[in-house]
């Protein structure tokens, strides 16, 4: 059976929702830092509203084949950022609490940097013009992800 549009994009949120899981567990680990609980329960809102908005494309646009590289490619990017987020949350949840949010930022900003290049580059090169569209506008909110993280980033150094 051929894969199609679909099979990337079930693959696309699921890898939301596992970034959604990320930003959770970091909203439960920060309740003492009001700012950095709220930015991160903010983040996994977010990260679910990109999810859905995967999934309802996916019913709308999933038929669509696939050039069998195109798939390959894009699967192989999306697995590595599965594993990428996989790693990240094993290595926080096995350091001791308080995390230093320092070094968690630092990490979660490079995290949206890989995403945003994920959106952009890969997802964004869809066939559909309703798949590129929705990928450059999610490549657009990792960038802002990153920003609001560089922000809370630069009020922790001060």
């Amino acid at each position: 059976m051929p894969k199609t549009v679909a099979s990337c994009l079930r693959t696309a949120a699921r890898l939301e929702l596992q970034t959604q899981a990320l930003y959770l567990d970091l909203a439960g680990r920060f309740t003492h830092d009001l700012p950095l609980h709220a930015l991160f329960q903010r983040l996994a809102d977010e990260e679910g509203q990109h999810a859905l908005r995967i999934q309802l494309l996916a019913r709308h646009q999933g038929g669509t084949p696939w050039p069998a590289a195109l798939r390959e490619r894009i699967l192989g990017e999306l697995a590595a950022a599965t594993a990428g987020i996989g790693q990240l949350q094993a290595e926080l949840l096995a350091l001791p609490d308080p995390l230093d949010p320092t070094a968690v930022l630092l990490r979660l900003v490079e995290m949206e940097d890989r995403f945003g290049a994920t959106h952009a580059e890969s997802m964004a090169q869809g066939l559909a013009p309703a798949i590129r569209e929705l990928f450059a506008s999610l490549a657009g909110q990792d960038g802002k992800h990153r920003e609001l993280i560089q922000l809370a980033l630069t009020s922790a150094v001060a």
